[in-house]
């Protein structure tokens, strides 16, 4: 999904095991073998676990670095006059709408039998966020999986719980987008078939059936002799919460985009008359954004959001529309990845004592 096989093989000969991860649902066998592997000795290996690590942070600050960079030279040009405490607004919001998905990721876990606590998990969670600015994304499932790997969380399970959590949050989506557009969208049938299309391709691996087939071949866990009992753990009780979590969290994605708007002075709409088109707005052009595999969903992300919000615009006084909806965009892309980095380096050098 996300590397090729030959291409997760090579990376994994040369990650140490804080760092073991699966390049892929292709690939999570590796992370198994991976988090078995003792601790680096003080030899040669030493440095090249640091080059790892090095290499990692370097991966994440280009890929951070880029994002910005593009995103400050699309609004060099823009005539509004910012209302910096609605971007602020932005940012908290968006912060919290990673609680609900980052709690749902953490129960999926205790459900398939880890033991990790709630503080690490969100942890992990946060800071993992930031390797989806990395080509191929495959770097969230390293880092989270890497940040909750202990004697009591496989690291083979958490990163499947990954996958678990990523695909709900996308099918929920979709699946919400679809259904509003479907209502109040008319002209925007394309995009009706496109959020119906992936909310299947999303929904379909999450059924308990399918991804417990899927877990088994691939190995995850099969060094447990328990793995079957807890893979019984997920259940359609735990596909209906996810749901419930991540339609949360799209929630306040919604209210965040609506801050965002405030912060170029469009205020015709009130949140509550707004939040259902935002929310679906937001949703679709997030998950569009993942399928892409582009890092971020840059410029899919933005292409989805500015084509929906063109006819809510519309109905507001705003000069122009499409210096409207490019603006929102871009400063929407910013105000998370500014939010997303703050929140992780605070996560960082969080640890619970």
């Amino acid at each position: 999904m996300f590397l090729r096989a030959g291409q997760a093989a090579d990376s994994a000969r040369f990650l140490p095991p804080p760092f073991a991860f699966s390049a892929g649902a292709a690939r999570l066998s590796t992370l198994e073998d991976l988090t078995e592997i003792e601790p680096p000795k003080p030899s040669g290996r030493k440095w090249l676990f640091l080059a790892a690590k090095l290499l990692i942070i370097g991966a994440v600050a280009w890929g951070i670095r880029g994002t910005l960079a593009d995103g400050v030279e699309q609004l060099r040009h823009a005539t509004f006059d910012l209302q910096w405490g609605w971007l602020v607004v932005s940012a908290v919001v968006y912060i919290l709408a990673n609680l609900p998905c980052g709690w749902f990721w953490y129960y999926s876990m205790h459900a398939l039998g880890q033991q990790t606590p709630f503080f690490t998990a969100f942890r992990a969670y946060v800071i993992g966020h930031l390797g989806k600015y990395v080509p191929g994304k495959a770097l969230v499932v390293i880092m989270r999986a890497a940040f909750v790997r202990s004697q009591t969380a496989d690291g083979g399970v958490a990163a499947a719980c990954v996958f678990l959590e990523t695909l709900t949050m996308m099918a929920s989506g979709a699946a919400f987008a679809a259904v509003v557009l479907a209502f109040n969208f008319a002209d925007h049938w394309k995009f009706s078939l496109l959020a119906i299309g992936l909310a299947a391709i999303t929904f379909g691996p999450t059924l308990p059936p399918i991804f417990r087939f899927i877990v088994r071949r691939l190995g995850v866990g099969r060094r447990d002799p328990n793995i079957d009992a807890k893979l019984r753990g997920l259940n359609a009780r735990v596909v209906i919460i996810g749901w419930i979590a991540t339609l949360a969290s799209w929630v306040l994605y919604g209210v965040s985009l609506w801050a965002v708007l405030k912060g170029i002075g469009i205020d015709t709409f009130t949140l509550a008359e707004s939040i259902v088109a935002l929310t679906a707005t937001s949703a679709l052009a997030v998950v569009a954004g993942f399928v892409s595999l582009i890092p971020g969903g840059f410029g899919v992300r933005d292409a989805v959001l500015i084509e929906m919000l063109r006819p809510f615009l519309a109905a507001t006084d705003v000069g122009s529309v499409e210096a409207a909806a490019l603006s929102t965009a871009v400063l929407l892309r910013l105000v998370w990845l500014v939010a997303e980095v703050v929140a992780a380096a605070i996560f960082y050098f969080a640890r619970r004592r």
